[in-house]
């Protein structure tokens, strides 16, 4: 019998035959000069002519567009001058001053410029002001003190016009002497001001003030404001401009940050100041250690709640009732927030978690690190898989079971781990349920001899019913409390039992089912002793394909002096297609040069940054062939044992080599032993401030970034209209 013909009157689906909406869709997620050369086809062509709306420029995002060129940008500007509403050069540190010096920014129906963390100079931030009558929000970093001659009543009248400030002060010179002031001191009073936000850039040295004459309560309307935020850094820097004991919370305000929660003066219903006040205020995002009373009736609205420390907090199933339509809670170190204590009895108290299941809470963010459950069962997974609509979870090592399989890892010698291991599950199983895949994982190979064992691997899990009832997961952190990263000495712990907590091995294979989350993208594994050989780390990049950031830090058992994983890592590296960060803090590590051959595997990788007390890199050529291989990589941070000249010429080398092709290249080679004590600051302070926040530092990142107030905005605008 003949095979029909097929059907050749079917047009073929090229991109122009897509409707405008997708395309206007795809050219979001190309970059700036992708989108520039597709508009170059000109209004002829039909991509061309999509590509030239106004629309496509109206809002541009340019933070961390790696491959901005000062070329490219002074095109954009000089082409969608009359285009651009919304422009974003926050952490573009690669553009020097006189980048921005030579660039034209009078951008006539410009509302919105966020230049924090960059060189934007003053009188560049100047021009800006003065001619661009249309500016409602405005973020910069304040660098240098201004003289009263030198700003124009246009910039001035600019400045009264504004609705939103976020103002990034550098300790010690944000102010500077003979008549110099802070640019926020010409503001006035900010009668328009809806929303302020102020925090201080690293310094080396942390214990610099200002020199502000003026006092932030005295030129902000703090009263007048619906949002507000005060970072940790601007608290500890500004102490004489700064006063909060006289701020109150009042019907106009949604959104209360504080980095370290002073805010005394948010009190109870009871307060006769607050509370005529209070119930009128709808609270979107709070944040802060001193918990206010949550039971009154303008906290109904919480979205974001940040109590990360307080350590007094146990009203959380206050929370859980109050709160119906809570979508991020921070509860990292809150070390009584699950505490239940009753006739000289104390126990861990999950019964808020039900609640939130209950009443069917749309909490998505979850952030308990720092705690300790020390649950006999498997009862925090059971409970937080009742939350399906979780999208990252950040938990500790200890609320995980502790099983009787389990092997104490102190003083054991290399021998003694290879022994013991095998009857901690040296080997992984399948049922049938598993093995067909049903969990949409490639997993583990299937062997006979596999599927003749009753105990499943993955079933068995203590993370299989997390993993089950929250499917939609897409950041993960297991991080050891008390867990200190070696460039945050300040955060390290002198607590006995916080040091030892966790140091019951939970058998590697608990960890195998992470695989089964097919949308994760964010990955953290920290202080986790029971990782030997690696394999689950395999798994989980074979069946997580969407994976983009990975963070490892102190795996293995306490003192880490063999690093038995790294065989098992070097193979999982193949297997991430997509990683863009990788992070691997590992005081032990051997076998750098394999490291950094499977790194070559990761063709998307743009940051990495490997920190080792004895590991050392032989020659120039392994990291050279890193950055040949990984043409997106545009940050490489390296501290390992090696000496400090060589450590600097490598540095250069690589600098002179790819500079030229990726301007925002970034190389920080150094000595492990120059971080060592205090010169950890010198050492940071080189770092750029978006790779020291995200990369370097280690610092959990689940629940802890606030909505906007241009998120706010859009929330309480689609209320109205549902309204």
């Amino acid at each position: 019998m003949a095979r029909p013909k097929r059907d050749t009157d079917m047009t073929a689906l090229t991109l122009d035959s897509l409707p405008a909406e997708i395309i206007f869709k795809i050219l979001e997620f190309l970059p700036i000069r992708d989108i520039l050369s597709v508009a170059d086809l000109g209004p002829t062509c039909r991509l061309g002519w999509i590509a030239n709306d106004p629309s496509v420029f109206r809002n541009l995002t340019l933070s961390k567009c790696f491959h901005l060129t000062r070329d490219t940008l002074k095109l954009l500007l000089a082409r969608r001058r009359d285009d651009i509403q919304y422009l974003d050069i926050s952490n573009c540190y690669w553009l020097a001053p006189e980048d921005f010096g030579s660039l034209d920014f009078r951008l006539p129906n410009l509302r919105h410029l966020d230049a924090r963390h960059t060189h934007l100079p003053f009188k560049t931030l100047h021009k800006i002001l003065a001619h661009t009558k249309s500016l409602r929000s405005l973020s910069y970093d304040q660098t240098c003190g201004v003289k009263i001659c030198d700003i124009s009543r246009a910039a001035v009248r600019t400045l009264h016009r504004l609705r939103e400030l976020n103002v990034v002060y550098i300790p010690g010179i944000c102010a500077g002497k003979n008549g110099e002031r802070s640019l926020l001191e010409y503001g006035k009073k900010y009668r328009k001001l809806e929303a302020f936000g102020v925090d201080a850039g690293y310094t080396e040295n942390v214990d610099m003030e200002c020199s502000c004459g003026a006092r932030l309560d005295d030129v902000i309307p703090f009263e007048n404001l619906k949002h507000f935020m005060i970072g940790q850094g601007a608290r500890d820097a500004h102490r004489r401009s700064v006063d909060f004991n006289f701020v109150s919370l009042t019907a106009n305000q949604c959104s209360v940050l504080f980095t370290d929660g002073c805010f005394r003066t948010v009190k109870s219903q009871g307060d006769d100041h607050l509370s005529a006040t209070a119930p009128q205020a709808k609270i979107f995002s709070l944040q802060m250690v001193h918990v206010p009373d949550l039971k009154l009736p303008s906290y109904r609205s919480l979205r974001y709640l940040n109590i990360a420390g307080s350590v007094e907090f146990t009203g959380l199933c206050t929370v859980a009732r109050n709160c119906p339509l809570l979508e991020s809670l921070n509860l990292s170190f809150c070390r009584d927030a699950l505490k239940k204590v009753y006739k000289c009895e104390e126990w861990t108290d999950l019964s808020a978690f039900r609640i939130f299941a209950a009443a069917k809470t749309p909490l998505k963010h979850l952030n308990i690190s720092g705690l300790h459950p020390h649950l006999p069962d498997n009862e925090l997974c059971e409970v937080l898989a009742l939350l399906p609509g979780l999208v990252s979870i950040s938990l500790p090592v200890c609320g995980l079971p502790e099983r009787k399989v389990s092997v104490p890892v102190d003083g054991l010698t290399f021998s003694q781990i290879r022994s013991r291991t095998r009857s901690c599950g040296a080997e992984d199983f399948k049922c049938d349920h598993c093995s067909r895949n049903e969990w949409g994982s490639p997993g583990t190979s299937i062997t006979k001899e596999s599927t003749k064992q009753e105990v499943c691997t993955y079933c068995t899990s203590d993370l299989s019913q997390l993993v089950k009832g929250c499917s939609k997961i897409r950041s993960f952190e297991l991080i050891k409390t008390g867990f200190a990263s070696f460039l945050s000495p300040r955060s390290a712990s002198k607590d006995e039992d916080v040091i030892r907590c966790g140091d019951i091995m939970d058998p590697e294979s608990t960890l195998l089912c992470i695989s089964r989350w097919r949308h994760l993208n964010s990955l953290v594994l920290a202080g986790l002793p029971s990782i030997f050989h690696g394999r689950s780390l395999v798994a989980i990049t074979q069946g997580c394909p969407e994976l983009r950031r990975l963070s490892l830090a102190h795996l293995g058992p306490h003192p880490y002096d063999q690093c038995l994983f790294m065989e098992g890592l070097c193979e999982a590296l193949k297997y991430a297609k997509r990683l863009q960060d990788f992070r691997l803090e590992q005081p032990k590590l051997v076998a750098m040069q394999s490291l950094l051959q499977s790194l070559q595997c990761c063709k998307r990788l743009q940051r990495v940054c490997v920190i080792t007390q004895c590991g050392r890199i032989k020659a120039l050529e392994e990291l050279d062939d890193v950055m040949d291989r990984c043409t997106e990589l545009v940050c490489l941070q390296v501290i390992c044992n090696a000496y400090f000249e060589l450590c600097a010429n490598w540095q250069q080398a690589l600098l002179n080599k790819y500079k030229p092709s990726r301007p925002a290249l970034h190389v920080l080679i150094v000595s492990y032993k120059k971080c060592e004590a205090t010169r950890w600051r010198d050492v940071c302070n080189k770092i750029p401030f978006v790779h020291l926040d995200e990369l370097t530092l280690f610092q959990t990142r689940v629940a802890t970034q606030a909505p906007s107030w241009r998120e706010i905005k859009k929330i309480r605008q689609r209320e109205h209209m549902e309204d």
